[in-house]
């Protein structure tokens, strides 16, 4: 049971500290570079706000990405909400809208799904686990949603007493639907469970905003308090009400190598000169040549040293433009709406409040308007059906 120093400690709204331990942890000023970063966000539907998600974790290095209401059905095919070198693990609520959670593991990552809910309804806790093993140290990730009918953590409870032990690295990340900072029932049933497990709640402040509450709902668990060098929460990428909540893992990660393109660059090609220099080569040394292999081996030679001169080789790193169909138009609608969103939480001002309404619901519907006009256009723009399939693959409408 949770002590009464201990509950005065959670319970205390003064302090920010939120703890199922009587310790604080001492967060080191140290620079990330090394860290294991991981991310949860609660998303309310993945694939309404999948362009700014992928926008965000496009320009934001991260190497896990916890996703809680993602909303999806298995008739959404993995390929429409993939993000570029990365592994997308899913629990998807079959019966009711909403719930869902998934997890995104960087491809530099050896992963392995180890455990998933199975009572897939509205009223149950969902949760999917991966297992990663880096450097040949294995660690837990698990992402939790506890949808708000639930009053029953008893899943919640035999999955941690299972799983954790296994592990010496754990973080499991997640939506509760639990105030832990307001003293009752289901957040004394919740604590108690973290304690049980051995497990630290980092210390966030409310990361849930509605118009008249703040509450703290998004938990990241942890095994070790002094494993993390950093933790915190942000509004962006702003697809709900609820925070990014994120910490970096003292886990050493391997540097993201990145995807390299050798080609010929034809952009300077001069035909003519090419030609010429073919015809000033002396291709009589080949027939001077006894084999086969050895006249094979300097015709290959002597045309490669021509293409080099000619058509020279280019190595160019790969990258992956994120939305193309995001203008500048719908960028500087999406800052003004951050903008408000900011401000809203300071003054909770039921005027400015209106105002962030009024242009985030304009922003879905530039996004859906420009993301579907492009798609028209790219499509109506390829004559034959085996390239207009090929664009439709890549658009991630199938898979």
């Amino acid at each position: 049971m949770i002590s009464r120093e201990h509950r005065r400690l959670v319970f205390d709204r003064n302090s920010p500290v939120i703890l199922p331990k009587n310790s604080h942890p001492q967060v080191a000023k140290t620079t990330s570079s090394g860290l294991l970063k991981l991310s949860h966000v609660n998303a309310q539907s993945l694939l309404a706000h999948f362009e700014e998600f992928k926008l965000y974790y496009h320009t934001n290095v991260v190497h896990v990405i916890g996703v809680s209401e993602t909303w999806l059905k298995p008739s959404v095919t993995s390929n429409v909400v993939s993000l570029p070198d990365f592994t997308l693990y899913r629990n998807d609520r079959e019966t009711k809208r909403g719930g869902g959670v998934g997890l995104y593991i960087h491809s530099s990552l050896k992963s392995k799904r180890v455990g998933r809910s199975t009572n897939s309804c509205e009223v149950m806790l969902e949760y999917i686990l991966v297992e990663i093993i880096n450097n040949h140290s294995k660690m837990l990730i698990g992402v939790v949603y506890n949808p708000p009918k639930s009053n029953n953590l008893s899943d919640f409870e035999i999955m941690l007493a299972s799983k954790v032990p296994m592990y010496d690295n754990v973080v499991i990340m997640g939506d509760f639907n639990i105030d832990i900072s307001t003293r009752n029932v289901r957040s004394d049933i919740l604590l108690n469970i973290i304690e049980s497990s051995n497990l630290s709640i980092i210390p966030l402040t409310p990361t849930c905003h509605t118009k008249t509450t703040s509450t703290t709902l998004d938990l990241i668990l942890v095994d070790d308090l002094k494993k993390v060098s950093s933790y915190g929460q942000s509004p962006d990428p702003p697809l709900s009400c609820h925070d990014q909540v994120y910490i970096n893992y003292n886990m050493k990660t391997p540097i993201f190598e990145p995807k390299l393109v050798t080609f010929r660059d034809y952009k300077s090609f001069n035909q003519e000169n090419f030609f010429e220099e073919l015809s000033n080569i002396n291709w009589c040394i080949i027939e001077e040549l006894e084999t086969i292999d050895e006249k094979v081996e300097a015709l290959n030679s002597l045309l490669l040293t021509a293409f080099n001169a000619y058509v020279p080789l280019r190595t160019v790193r790969v990258t992956h433009p994120p939305t193309p169909w995001f203008t500048l138009d719908i960028k500087a609608k999406i800052k003004k709406r951050n903008e408000l969103r900011a401000l809203y939480r300071r003054s909770k001002s039921p005027t400015i409040f209106a105002e962030y309404k009024e242009i985030r619901n304009r922003v879905k519907d530039m996004v859906r308007k420009a993301k579907r006009d492009y798609c028209e256009n790219a499509i109506r723009k390829r004559a034959d059906s085996r390239t207009m399939w090929k664009t439709v693959r890549n658009l991630g409408v199938i898979s």
